[in-house]
């Protein structure tokens, strides 16, 4: 009888590793991928291949080269289209405001500070007021507002234009008026008077206007009056009334003039400067029909003349009433009928000229 299967035995020891084998030989070399071109230029390039890139310079489009294989029409440029625009993004947080200056300081030594309101108000501009100065408009609005705003003393200036005046202008308080300059600051009055300082009834009996760097001028022929001043009767020791430099009182062309030119009463101690009166172009023998003047000066006393000329007016200058030690000194009188005249003199009255 077979006797029973014996218990299984203990599992030998793992062997030693074998040697490496040889290495196996290369593999084939893939095949080479496909190369596209970019052509930038502004017409299609010439035998294109399938994913080539046209870049068309004139109208800013990416194009590529699509062909399947079929020929034409599958082979063809086809544009590449923007995508479409992302969401906006968040608005970014708002800046901080600028400072707004309110303060100014002049740069000279030991100046104090002031608002720049304050600095602004001391010079006034005819424009702010509304006047144009295009020879169209009509600013006697804007400059009667402007004139009547003012303070004693203070002078209204007048940007370079032509200033369209259709009404006379009366001034009741001594206020001035100053442009650029008379070739390129005018005044124009319509068949209108032209300014007038009416001070007979003004409180103070020293007083004086600045007018400067002005011209005024007239539409018509001979029938209005320029510059009129009246001031206030006063005999005592006074300040000079009117302060007038380099102002032209014409005509706005030859054929144009005032009647007068300036009218001034009661304007003691005067003093003009480089005044130019220019009457029509008329013939020198046709007698001035219209008689024109210059200057008239009436109860005036101690004006001063000043290089001023006088031009084609029928009389230059006439004094009259209590006018005396009123000066003519280095000016000009040319082509007047009349150069000058002293009538209903009350005396004293003496003169220069």
């Amino acid at each position: 009888v077979q006797g029973a299967t014996g218990a299984q035995g203990v599992q030998g020891a793992t062997g030693a590793q074998g040697v490496q084998g040889t290495a196996g030989s290369q593999g084939n070399q893939g095949v080479q991928g496909a190369t596209n071109n970019l052509t930038i230029s502004t017409s299609p390039p010439g035998s294109p291949s399938a994913g080539d890139m046209w870049w068309d310079s004139d109208d800013a489009i990416l194009a590529v080269y699509y062909d399947d294989g079929s020929g034409s029409p599958s082979a063809q440029w086809v544009e590449i289209a923007a995508g479409p625009n992302g969401n906006q993004g968040a608005q970014g947080v708002q800046g901080t405001a600028g400072s707004v200056a309110t303060n100014y300081t002049n740069s000279l030594s030991n100046s104090v500070q002031r608002t720049i309101q304050s600095k602004l108000d001391d010079f006034v501009n005819v424009k702010d007021f509304g006047a144009v100065g295009d020879n169209s408009t009509d600013d006697t609005t804007a400059i009667t507002n402007a004139l009547g705003a003012m303070e004693e003393g203070q002078v209204l200036y007048f940007p370079h234009g032509t200033y369209k005046i259709t009404s006379a202008i009366t001034i009741t308080k001594p206020v001035g008026i100053r442009g650029d300059s008379p070739d390129v600051a005018r005044l124009q009055f319509h068949d209108c008077n032209g300014i007038k300082w009416d001070l007979s009834s003004y409180t103070s009996n020293y007083s004086t206007i600045v007018i400067d760097g002005l011209c005024f001028e007239t539409t018509v022929d001979g029938t209005r009056t320029g510059l009129q001043y009246e001031g206030k009767v006063f005999y005592a020791p006074k300040a000079g009334r009117i302060y007038m430099t380099n102002c032209w009182l014409r005509g706005i062309n030859s054929t144009k003039q005032w009647l007068t030119a300036m009218d001034l009463e009661w304007a003691y101690k005067s003093y003009f400067e480089a005044v130019w009166v220019y009457g029509r172009e008329s013939s020198s023998t046709d007698g001035f029909p219209i008689n024109t003047t210059g200057i008239k000066v009436n109860n005036t006393t101690g004006c001063v003349f000043e290089h001023c000329d006088v031009y084609r007016v029928k009389t230059a200058w006439t004094l009259t009433g209590q006018s005396e030690g009123n000066n003519w000194n280095n000016g000009v009188v040319v082509a007047t009928f009349n150069g000058f005249i002293f009538t209903s003199l009350v005396n004293p009255s003496n003169h220069q000229t």
